[in-house]
């Protein structure tokens, strides 16, 4: 593992799609599942960044979403949880976050103290980022697809209307003889 006080430009991620974790350069292979790791993996790929429960699970989730870092729950591979039996997440789970923000991620978590800065043994580079997908809309275009959601809404309140006045032409017909 390389020490977060390496240069982040000499570092090449590798990522394992299966188990959602990073490997530094030394790793060609998953240490968990045993698959072939990623070289280049996207900003926007799902990273595990720790495994809690309970409380802590609660508390890591609101320190990420008040940093801006968004943030899933997986439930840990053999878990076994409580859920069923009495509603109550007693179970270990893993927190997924972007690997665009990990570093981010880790520095949240070492200062609330969830992680120790020893556990942050990677640095993912700077030039990892998550790439913006979302065009904006034209006015024009914007314009368009509210007037068909519009016309599509009316449609389908009309479509509602009728089907209900067949429905109760056809009860009173049932009943009127």
């Amino acid at each position: 593992m390389v020490p977060t006080s390496a240069c982040a430009s000499l570092i090449m991620i590798k990522y394992c799609f299966r188990c959602k974790k990073i490997y530094d350069t030394e790793n060609n292979i998953c240490s968990e599942c045993g698959k072939k790791l990623v070289e280049h993996p996207a900003g926007e790929s799902p990273v595990a960044i720790i495994t809690t429960g309970g409380f802590e699970l609660e508390r890591v989730k609101a320190a990420l979403e008040d940093e801006g870092i968004p943030c899933s729950v997986q439930e840990a591979r053999g878990n076994v949880n409580m859920k069923i039996l009495n509603n109550a997440d007693n179970g270990e789970n893993i927190i997924m976050i972007p690997l665009a923000a990990y570093n981010h991620a880790c520095d949240v978590l070492i200062g609330i103290g969830a992680m120790k800065p020893q556990d942050n043994t990677l640095t993912v580079p700077d030039d990892i980022k998550i790439e913006n997908t979302d065009e904006e809309m034209s006015p024009r275009k914007r314009f368009w697809v509210r007037a068909g959601s519009i016309v599509l809404f009316i449609i389908v309140v009309w479509l509602a209307i009728t089907a209900t006045d067949i429905g109760i032409f056809l009860v009173k017909k049932l009943f009127a003889s």
